[in-house]
């Protein structure tokens, strides 16, 4: 038979390990919050979004380069136009772009790069603005508007950089890079570039 004490002492302990059970099961739960909040912040930097804009609705793949964004300068040294003022591109100006881009692509790709064309919905191309002006080196012509134009660059899908968050720029490499430009006064493409073989 136990004294009043010796109950007190049991409920005593019955009490210190039931806290010490709760303080497990907290840390427990503590570590599973802390591990799950730790994924969602993963994952949300995984899915963070990415710098260019993919182009919606057309049978290839395409993104714009904003005209802030810093990739811009590489983008408009690799098409030919490094002084030129820069815009940001709409989704329907790009749209209107790949709506002829193989047509042209079919009649002046060399016959050594006809993947070019034949594949040309498996390439990534990179869209950015710039404002051309009309004439020579020094001034532009006389009674002529600046022409609004888009500067592409192409990569077949073997590359393996981030195309939607860095200008994709290689040496070499052939067919599976190329570079050139629309004028959208004209709809007109013009200055297809090639990349070399290594």
């Amino acid at each position: 038979m136990q004294d009043g004490f010796g109950r007190q002492l049991q409920a005593g302990q019955y009490s210190i390990m039931h806290f010490s059970q709760n303080v497990r099961s907290w840390w427990r739960a503590g570590f599973v919050v802390a591990l799950l909040s730790g994924s969602v912040a993963m994952a949300h930097a995984e899915t963070k979004e990415p710098a260019f804009t993919r182009v919606t609705e057309i049978a290839g793949q395409a993104a714009i380069v904003p005209m802030k964004n810093p990739h811009i300068s590489l983008l408009r040294i690799l098409c030919g136009h490094s002084n030129a003022p820069t815009f940001t591109p709409t989704q329907d100006e790009v749209r209107k772009a790949e709506a002829t881009l193989v047509p042209y692509l079919q009649k002046n790709v060399p016959p050594r790069a006809a993947m070019i064309w034949q594949k040309a919905d498996e390439y990534r191309r990179q869209y950015g603005g710039v404002i051309v002006e009309l004439g020579t080196a020094a001034g532009k012509t006389k009674g002529k508007e600046p022409r609004r134009k888009l500067i592409v660059n192409a990569s077949c899908r073997d590359s393996s950089q981030d195309w939607l968050n860095m200008i994709v720029a290689v040496k070499d490499g052939g067919s599976c890079y190329y570079q050139l430009t629309y004028d959208l006064t004209t709809a007109t493409w013009s200055d297809l570039r090639i990349n070399g073989e290594g």
